[in-house]
């Protein structure tokens, strides 16, 4: 593919920019000020509409 499109990099070249180029620098602040934990913890909420919830209290 890198081939026929001089500007188009080969997936190992598009990884490694990506990888050292690119992460490092949008990781480097992504705390801000916020103190070092002991323990990391990731809270996920997530769901659907259900149709008794257009029945109680249509939009």
């Amino acid at each position: 593919m890198a081939g026929s499109n001089p500007y188009l990099l080969s997936e190992a070249k598009n990884e490694r920019i990506f990888r050292e180029e690119i992460l490092p620098g949008k990781l480097k602040n992504i705390g801000g000020n916020l103190p070092p934990v002991e323990r990391h913890q990731l809270v996920i909420n997530g769901g659907q509409r259900c149709r008794c919830m257009d029945m109680l209290a249509p939009s």
